[in-house]
């Protein structure tokens, strides 16, 4: 009788998706471990017409964003660098990727048609707090949530370490100008901005410093707006040594409104924003961010959801990533 992939997981002593990922040619083993499965299963009599064909889909995962307030138009350069994350490991992992957007809330529309679609995994990118709980808490379709965690929503998730981003920038900010500075928040408070700003809370509160009120302005989260809100921020009040920003947006919008007031950059007033997008390295001058590695999220995210895929059928407990973040030093800081 035909080896099984279970008793090859046993001989091997490796976990049995480790010996489907050799046997499929997927990422995530080693050549010596893909080699050694091989090997065996040959040697075992492995019944290789299981495997798919090299162009053949295992199915498609759907990723079902926000487009609520434009978030999606006004975040481009990050949305895009996340994408190629996803498509990428849907690549190597041959599943077909499809994209759908929620308009206007309507989630629970969008998530009961994926119920009759055949789909196999569900990326869900969108304010869950708007999003009927007792659905998505038994949603049939396996499901991996990015960038909004909801503490008694039991799913997985694939988060940003907000916090410690903005904790960070905050710090060097005080450390170099040994003053409380500035933030400058989104206007539209989903939960990445809310974490940036608690970070940045935890920040001046932890190192002793004592504001009587912190400068926290709210602006709108685009270059455009933020430059307009921030216009309107500097007739009323005078700016403060050093700024950090909730997103690379608001902080370059921010600076032109500084610049066309007369003031220097980093000079008279310093500047970090979020994100490191690629209009960073073009702002003038070139921007100090907190760098997120949104193309690494995309692809863990899918790797975890083809992992609740092929356990399908396993009590498989769900786990929260986040992935860290680090400062790159430009010219406005």
């Amino acid at each position: 009788m035909a080896i099984t992939v279970k008793e090859l997981a046993k001989k091997l002593s490796i976990s049995p998706s480790a010996v489907s990922m050799a046997l499929n040619g997927k990422p995530g083993v080693s050549e010596a471990t893909r080699q050694r499965v091989v090997e065996a299963a040959k040697e075992g009599g492995y019944d290789f017409s299981r495997i798919k064909g090299a162009n053949e889909k295992n199915g498609s995962i759907v990723f079902l964003a926000d487009h609520s307030r434009d978030v999606v138009a006004a975040d481009t350069p990050v949305f895009l660098s996340r994408i190629g994350g996803i498509v990428a490991a849907c690549k190597d992992f041959r599943y077909a990727l499809e994209m759908r957007y929620i308009y206007d809330n309507q989630i629970e529309e969008e998530l009961v048609s994926l119920l009759t679609s055949g789909v196999r995994g569900l990326l869900l990118a969108a304010n869950i707090s708007e999003i009927d709980r007792d659905l998505l808490q038994n949603f049939p379709i396996p499901m991996v949530i990015m960038d909004f965690f909801q503490e008694d929503l039991d799913k997985d998730y694939v988060l940003i370490n907000n916090e410690q981003g903005a904790f960070l920038a905050t710090s060097l900010l005080i450390d170099r100008y040994r003053q409380t500075p500035g933030f400058l928040q989104s206007s539209y408070l989903i939960e990445n901005f809310v974490e940036r700003e608690r970070g940045y809370r935890r920040a001046i509160s932890r190192l002793g410093v004592q504001p009587e009120e912190p400068r926290l302005h709210a602006l709108t989260p685009s270059i455009v707006g933020a430059y307009a809100d921030m216009r309107e921020v500097l007739r009323q009040t005078p700016p403060v040594r050093a700024y950090y920003a909730a997103n690379d947006q608001i902080a370059i919008g921010a600076m032109r409104a500084l610049r066309e007031a007369g003031y220097r950059i980093p000079e008279d007033v310093a500047m970090i924003g979020f994100d490191d997008s690629s209009i960073c390295e073009m702002a003038e001058p070139p921007l100090t961010t907190i760098h997120v590695p949104h193309e690494y999220i995309g692809r863990v995210s899918v790797e975890r959801l083809v992992y609740l895929i092929e356990h399908g059928e396993e009590q498989v407990p769900t786990i929260t990533q986040r992935a860290n973040t680090h400062l790159v030093e430009r010219d406005s800081f």
